[in-house]
């Protein structure tokens, strides 16, 4: 009974046609424009784009126009779950997993084919340019999720704000950490921002050198671009963080410079949720 609830529920998926987002295809017809490929993301679009024109899907055989060829890409070999005895779920799902390693076989080729034609038009191929078998297997795994985020690189970043702007940033002050009000984000996140500063002027991050003179001399250049970023952004008058971000004992810019970009509270964070979660294990005594 419950095969037949999962089959009436789930039964538009039988003959629905699942299309790529907008986005992936504009992503393909971008790379496709191009003259060559700047990189192995590049390389993965452009044969993305090969196997979708040679691929077509034949199953919709009573439609009589042009339409029910449908171009599909790889399949990424999963299904869901759903009730089903042991035996017959694992043959249906070595039938989905098959399908998948054929078509990664086919993109494999074609990826090797734009390789070998963009080496004999003379153009640079280095390693970089060249996808891994892992980078192909997340590829397809997550073709449909493909996104392009384009951000401003640090250099560009000027810290010029509207009015509005600063005006939200202030209004962000007043929305703390109550118990530890020195843990807000955006106070370390103006501290990251110092230490970007300090090392696009110094070429290396604050910390570098572990001496106690020379740590001392970091931290208060850090303090220095704090006070320069504070007032670009509009908060230089703000309480809030002159009293915990523009304070004399300077904590914040002697933090930053004490781990030299070494990342410790994330990988604190990590190590802590990972021995956490072994504890429970021991504690409860199961997965162990």
């Amino acid at each position: 009974e419950l095969n037949f609830q999962e089959a009436f529920r789930d039964a538009y998926l039988a003959y629905s046609r699942r299309e790529l987002p907008y986005e992936v295809t504009q992503l393909m017809q971008t790379v496709c424009q191009q003259d060559k490929p700047h990189n192995k993301y590049h390389v993965l679009l452009l044969a993305l784009h090969q196997f979708m024109s040679q691929t077509t899907n034949t199953t919709n055989t009573n439609d009589n126009d042009n339409n029910s060829l449908q171009q599909q890409p790889p399949l990424n070999g999963s299904i869901p779950d759903m009730t089903s005895a042991t035996k017959p779920y694992i043959a249906l799902q070595n039938v989905y997993k098959a399908k998948a390693q054929q078509d990664r076989a086919k993109m494999k080729q074609i990826i090797d084919s734009i390789i070998e034609k963009q080496q004999q038009q003379q153009h640079i191929i280095d390693a970089k340019m060249c996808p891994s078998d892992d980078d192909l297997d997340t590829f397809c795994k997550n073709i449909y999720n493909i996104r392009h985020v384009h951000t401003r690189s640090h250099a560009h970043e000027d810290y010029t704000y509207s009015d509005e702007e600063k005006e939200d940033l202030s209004m962000v002050t007043m929305d703390t950490f109550e118990q530890k009000p020195e843990h807000t984000p955006l106070l370390w996140y103006i501290a990251l921002e110092a230490c970007e500063m300090f090392y696009q002027e110094h070429d290396q991050y604050p910390g570098k050198d572990g001496r106690t003179f020379a740590l001392e001399k970091d931290s208060k250049l850090v303090q220095s671009y704090i006070h320069i970023l504070t007032e670009k952004l509009g908060l230089s008058d703000n309480d809030f963080i002159k009293s915990t971000l523009l304070t004399s004992d300077a904590s914040h810019a002697k933090e930053m410079t004490r781990y030299y970009n070494a990342e410790v509270h994330n990988i604190s964070s990590i190590i802590g949720g990972v021995a956490s979660q072994e504890a429970v294990k021991l504690i409860t005594k199961q997965y162990v």
